[in-house]
């Protein structure tokens, strides 16, 4: 099994190292940008993450892609929601419910939080947090991006909602992670969320659970 990470930089270097491979992450880069570099490369699972996060379990990360091989996963992350609804986000409106997974989230003064809302391995996510994701190579190869009109927003779950349509499965993986980011929504969410809505509500109904039906 061959697993490349893709680590997020601001900017590319003139001959990418061997190893992890860079990629540009500077402002106005799409998921779909990204994926075109992930896409140059030929692998069973691409690691992408934002550049403000460590994989302090790495060693965990073949055992958890062989997870994701025999539970037809396309998509893995940290954490997430098992029902997502019109507010787009995997904590709102009911985070204490339906959210699964876990997380050290960074503080902003150096220290970090554990989030545990349902940790451990699981299939049946319907959509999981963009600062880390992993993607099968069939994932990869039928992915067609959209434009909601931002770059920041919901290419996760827009890329989640793509891997159930396929009929593949989207995951929890069991490996433990630091995100250090404290970024907070702009005036571009809603105009992107309401775009998000026109397309995907001709597609399936909302709220989308794993068991729904896409059109």
């Amino acid at each position: 099994m061959k697993i490349i990470e893709f680590i997020p930089v601001e900017k590319m270097p003139d001959q990418p190292s061997l190893g992890p491979v860079l990629i540009d992450n500077s402002r106005g880069k799409t998921l779909a940008d990204k994926i075109a570099v992930l896409k140059e490369y030929d692998a069973d699972y691409y690691v992408f993450h934002h550049d403000d996060l460590v994989i302090e379990t790495k060693e965990l990360l073949p055992a958890q892609c062989e997870l994701m091989r025999t539970h037809n996963i396309g998509i893995g992350g940290l954490i997430g929601t098992l029902c997502l609804f019109e507010s787009c986000t995997w904590w709102q409106p009911q985070r204490n419910v339906v959210t699964v997974g876990a997380i050290l989230q960074g503080d902003g003064k150096g220290g970090a939080y554990p989030m545990l809302d349902g940790p451990g391995f699981r299939a049946d996510a319907v959509s999981v947090d963009g600062c880390f994701m992993v993607f099968s190579k069939e994932f990869i190869q039928k992915y067609e991006p959209h434009d909601f009109g931002s770059w920041r927003y919901l290419y996760d779950v827009d890329a989640c909602l793509q891997c159930l349509q396929m009929g593949l499965n989207v995951g929890i993986l069991d490996i433990r992670c630091r995100h250090d980011s404290q970024g907070q929504m702009t005036q571009d969410f809603e105009p992107t969320r309401q775009k998000f809505l026109t397309y995907w509500k001709q597609h399936v109904n909302f709220p989308v659970i794993k068991q729904s039906e896409f059109r």
